[in-house]
């Protein structure tokens, strides 16, 4: 990052945060907009080379059996757009991604939440090249997301 400190800044000082027990709920206690045309699907079952404790949770990551299935459901729900899984969901596919064209970020993956440090709170993609696949908060950040409803289909998302 070339050195240089960055005041920290949060996610809600930009974006409406919204905490609900389910999409449905949310979508139906919500004010109806035109829906955006596209959805973004990402899914990441996971390797067995992550460890959570290198991102400051508690072990080894198990494979998501169901993150493939899930992902597939969702795309074919929501309707046309874009799968990423696997190998095809990594940091750098993301960096290349027009997030303005969808309504909807559907994210089927491991992720931590490290309490001391935020920042390093992370979903598991494929690593790649110089990415070692762990998204983090500071790297979400700096990415723009418009779409109205994100959805974190991750083990410990509520934890931070």
């Amino acid at each position: 990052d070339g050195g240089t400190a960055r005041e920290p800044q949060f996610l809600f000082s930009r974006l409406a945060v919204t905490l609900a027990p389910s999409a449905r709920l949310l979508l139906t206690a919500t004010p109806r907009r035109a829906p955006a045309a596209e959805a973004l699907v990402v899914a990441f079952a996971g390797d067995e080379r992550a460890d959570a404790r290198a991102r400051g949770g508690s072990g080894p990551l198990r494979r998501l059996r169901w993150a493939g299935a899930e992902a597939h459901r969702v795309a074919a729900a929501v309707g046309p757009g874009l799968l990423l899984e696997e190998g095809e969901a990594t940091e750098e596919r993301l960096r290349t991604v027009d997030f303005e064209r969808f309504g909807v970020l559907h994210f089927a993956a491991h992720s931590v939440a490290h309490a001391r440090l935020p920042s390093r709170s992370a979903l598991r993609l494929a690593p790649v090249g110089a990415d070692d696949g762990w998204l983090t908060a500071g790297e979400i950040f700096d990415l723009v997301l418009p779409a109205p409803l994100v959805v974190l289909s991750a083990c410990g998302t509520g934890d931070g």
